[in-house]
């Protein structure tokens, strides 16, 4: 690419190709987005990640200084208490009894908050499948009951008759 800062123009481009999309301003943006906020799917993101923070800031404290512990720093901490609640594997793991615990503990959020996640988008979907067709437009024009046809018919008859 001659010059770099143009790449922005490309994300622009993605950016704007992605406007398209359901979640980003296609249709039924805005009640996807009113279901997600029903759903504190924010809020869920935020405490996830207070979560990932506490739970490396433990680990460090329970691992560090253990024989034969492959968490040495709080990066490495941060590093295995992230990989395990978004459940990617790592090569660092506690060896402590606590460090375990901790683990399984972080192991049982990350299931939960996954299932919940995904029950969440999958009723945002579900939602915007039910929804009802659009009601026909109105015609112009009076509604009228059977029996009241029924009387403007006998009307039109007693008009139409030759009168004598």
């Amino acid at each position: 690419m001659l010059l770099p800062f143009l790449r922005v123009l490309r994300l622009a481009r993605v950016l704007q190709a992605g406007s398209q999309l359901l979640v980003f301003g296609g249709r039924g943006s805005q009640s996807t987005l009113q279901l997600l906020k029903r759903r504190r799917i924010g809020q869920l993101a935020i405490i996830s990640a207070m979560v990932i923070l506490i739970g490396a800031a433990l680990g460090y404290l329970l691992e560090a200084g253990a024989p034969g512990a492959r968490i040495q720093d709080f990066g490495d901490a941060l590093w295995w208490s992230g990989a395990l609640v978004t459940t990617v594997s790592s090569e660092l793991y506690p060896v402590t009894a606590a460090g375990r615990v901790l683990g399984f503990l972080l192991m049982l959020y990350a299931i939960g908050i996954f299932t919940y996640f995904i029950g969440s988008v999958s009723s945002v979907l579900v939602a915007l499948d039910a929804k009802p067709e659009a009601p026909k437009p109105k015609q112009d024009g009076v509604e009228l009951s059977e029996g009241e046809l029924e009387a403007l018919r006998s009307i039109l008859k007693k008009a139409d008759r030759p009168q004598g």
